[in-house]
């Protein structure tokens, strides 16, 4: 508003080449303003765009975190299972789960969780393998106590017939 004032006296006074460098420095002002404005904004733009980009890592974190706590407690549900069945599965049925579960964890301390999360996800998948082998081991167990009890009642049947006889 000051340099308008005093564009405004000088035009008064009539002395143009005052008027003309006033109206030159407001101008100057004036592109400086908006390039301020300007940088402002992409500043504020860059801002966003960082705080976007950090909510999704967070969100990437969450669910890298969320998969690997899921494989840990499917290996446990697996491990509970058998223990129900009275089944011992050895610690090697777990080698390929407890490897991939690993790199991971590591993937998740190195802050790739994309990573982290798809090799979570495969150690989890892994596991199907090792509940497979314990249903056959439950249906060999099974099968086994048949013939057991088959052969026991052959046997009373061979022991009644005989004390009869």
């Amino acid at each position: 508003m000051l340099r308008k004032t005093k564009i405004r006296e000088v035009r008064l006074a009539g002395d143009t080449a005052q008027v003309e460098s006033l109206v030159k420095q407001l101008g100057e002002v004036k592109a400086q303003k908006e390039l301020l404005k300007l940088k402002e904004e992409e500043a504020e733009e860059a801002l966003e765009q960082e705080e976007e980009r950090i909510e999704e890592e967070m969100k990437a974190r969450e669910k890298a975190k969320k998969a690997i706590r899921d494989a840990e407690e499917e290996k446990q549900d697996v491990l509970d299972e058998a223990a129900e069945e009275d089944i011992a599965v050895p610690s090697e049925a777990f080698s390929k789960f407890e490897g991939l579960l690993a790199q991971a964890k590591s993937a998740f301390a190195a802050g790739n969780y994309l990573e982290a999360r798809r090799l979570a996800e495969q150690a989890e998948d892994s596991l199907d393998a090792v509940e497979e082998a314990i249903e056959d081991l439950e249906e060999t167990k099974e099968k086994e106590e048949e013939l057991k009890e088959a052969q026991e009642e052959k046997e009373r049947e061979l022991s009644n017939g005989e004390l009869r006889g």
